[in-house]
């Protein structure tokens, strides 16, 4: 949560993988007012250019006004004479030159924001721990708002307070330096109390080390209720570099500088600077501008190394602008800096040539505009009771992922989200005489956009060929009855029965003779007839021929075929 007003925290929740609350923080904010900036300016203001000044006394000194100019006899625009001669004291302006001066004060507010108080609960199967936090800035009698003291106090019935004094607290040794270098935030004193009792004080006395660097001279401490303090000296060169630094247990480190004295070439520890001889350190580190100078100055540290055994001794080499090269610990062991192209560090090698460490640096690339997704969903193959989709997708980075979603019954709205599919092509299970609806939801992996289509079945069940064969019926002398068998198809017929002319068995009469499945012909029992059926589906319009002779019993029951055989009937 968020303090609306000066738009910091003002509680943090901390919760376990089950959602449990594991602690709060809750956070109070100073609301003082107070205004952060003032400042004066001039400006011109172009529509005061035809105006004159006239100067004015009040009480203390003086003030002007801006008056319009008057037309004297020469049609001229002058300065306001008159309001000058009737105003003793006043003073006119003869110039235009002034008139667009304009004074402004400005001004900037705001809340002080800093945190007054802090407390914590964390929640444990034996009860709850309450920690407050409380911050100090009250020191009204120091024109400063730092903070000077913070409280924490918990259920244990323990209050740590740790007070802070800064340089205008002047209650340090060379406070006042500091505050001439305007570094008034440096912490230079600490106090530490247990439930009111001292624990340890800290201080810093400085000393100015040239005219542009006042720095710790030395380093206090008195911890609990003892009157010794125990004290870290320190000395510098003469440009604000460390020397050496002296410890209360009598250990003492040195610290040797080089290129142009900016870079530390050495730290020794165990031995004063007086019992070090430096040598041409500075003068080799100021000529190091290649691997062979640099392997020159390397030998000189390590010959520093070598003349001080007793001393811990730390050395470095550098490429100046770029980082350290180099660096050989106490034990004698060096590591290797490399870097690449761009001055970053590349690898850390030892003196074998082996990678210790390596170092890559990824960075994001610069924002790319995709355009928008485009989706479609084409169709597939299909069958009785399957349909299949695949998804037609374009545009956006390239990098998809699909959901296909079910409809819920024949809805092209509700859709069902259990199990849905994840390829480009979804194969639907559906009666070939149902409406299905699938949806295919489309994500960009790199853009997040996300569109979605939807798209019904339209697979037709296959039916089987159509069957058709013409068997006869009743028949005597002069009349022949053919009907129709047909099977297959969707079910669903229309017939159209024509009789042969004549004898012949492919010329057929035009006209239907009938639209049954059957057809009754009229012909002599001396002779016979060639009749045509043509069935069709009129679901699939597949359409089937079948070609029959009359079959009628012979006149007398003799019969035969009195004028011969047909030459075009397959069955004779």
């Amino acid at each position: 949560m968020i303090d609306s007003e000066v738009g910091k925290q003002s509680e943090v929740n901390v919760y376990d993988d089950q959602d449990q609350t594991l602690s709060k923080q809750s956070f109070t904010y100073g609301q003082h007012s107070f205004y952060l900036n003032k400042g004066i300016y001039i400006e011109r203001a172009g529509e005061l250019a035809l105006k004159f000044p006239v100067i004015k006394p009040v009480a203390g000194g003086y003030t002007y006004d801006l008056h319009d100019p008057v037309i004297d006899g020469n049609f001229k625009a002058v300065y306001p004479q008159n309001i000058c001669n009737n105003n003793p004291g006043y003073t006119c302006l003869t110039t235009q030159d002034y008139s667009t001066l304009r004074f402004w004060i400005t001004s900037a507010g705001g809340k002080v924001g800093t945190t007054v108080s802090m407390e914590r609960i964390d929640y444990f199967d034996t009860g709850d721990v309450v920690t407050t936090t409380t911050y100090d800035y009250s020191d009204t009698a120091i024109d400063h708002l730092l903070r000077t003291s913070v409280t924490t106090s918990s259920d244990t019935n323990e209050t740590v307070t740790v007070t802070n004094h800064y340089p205008k607290d002047n209650n340090v040794t060379g406070a006042h330096l500091l505050e001439q270098k305007n570094r008034l935030a440096e912490v230079v004193k600490t106090e530490t109390f247990i439930n009111s009792e001292h624990a340890m004080t800290r201080e810093q006395d400085y000393i100015s080390i040239n005219a542009n660097v006042v720095a710790a001279n030395t380093i206090s401490t008195i911890k609990g209720t003892a009157l010794a303090e125990e004290q870290i000296q320190l000395t510098y060169y003469s440009n604000g570099n460390i020397k050496e630094v002296f410890r209360p247990n009598g250990s003492q480190s040195t610290f040797i500088w080089g290129y142009d004295s900016m870079l530390l070439l050495a730290r020794l520890d165990g031995i004063a600077y007086a019992d070090i001889g430096p040598g041409n350190l500075q003068f080799l580190s100021n000529n190091d501008i290649d691997a062979t100078s640099e392997q020159t100055l390397r030998n000189a540290l390590n010959g520093l190394r070598t003349a001080h055994p007793s001393a811990q001794v730390t050395t470095f080499t550098y490429d100046p602008l770029i980082g350290v090269s180099s660096i050989t610990d106490p034990i004698n062991f060096t590591s290797f800096y490399n870097y690449d192209q761009f001055n970053r560090l590349e690898n850390i090698k030892d003196e074998d040539g082996n990678v210790i460490s390596t170092f890559n640096y990824n960075y994001a690339q610069e924002a790319v505009v995709y355009d928008p997704l485009n989706v479609g969903i084409d169709y597939g193959s299909d069958d009785t009771d399957h349909q299949w989709f695949t998804a037609n997708v374009s545009d956006g980075s390239g990098d998809y992922s699909y959901a296909w979603f079910e409809g819920i019954g024949s809805s092209s709205t509700d859709f069902d989200a259990n199990d849905p599919g994840t390829a480009d092509t979804y194969q639907l299970m559906v009666d070939c005489s149902t409406t299905k609806y699938v949806k295919l939801v489309v994500t960009d992996n790199i853009t997040g956009e996300v569109t979605e289509q939807t798209k019904v079945n339209t697979n037709t069940c296959p039916y089987p060929a159509l069957t058709v064969n013409v068997t006869y019926g009743t028949h005597n002398d002069n009349s022949q009855n053919f009907t129709s068998n047909v099977s297959g198809g969707s079910g669903n017929y229309s017939y159209s029965w024509h009789k042969g002319v004549n004898l012949s068995s492919f010329a057929f009469e035009v006209d239907a003779t009938s639209t049954l499945p059957n057809c009754l012909v009229i012909v002599s029992c001396t002779t016979y007839k060639w009749v045509k059926l043509v069935v069709t589906d009129t679901v699939t319009g597949e359409s089937v021929v079948k070609v029959t002779k009359s079959n009628n019993s012979p006149c007398s029951g003799g019969g035969g075929n009195p004028i011969g055989p047909d030459p075009f009937d397959p069955e004779q």
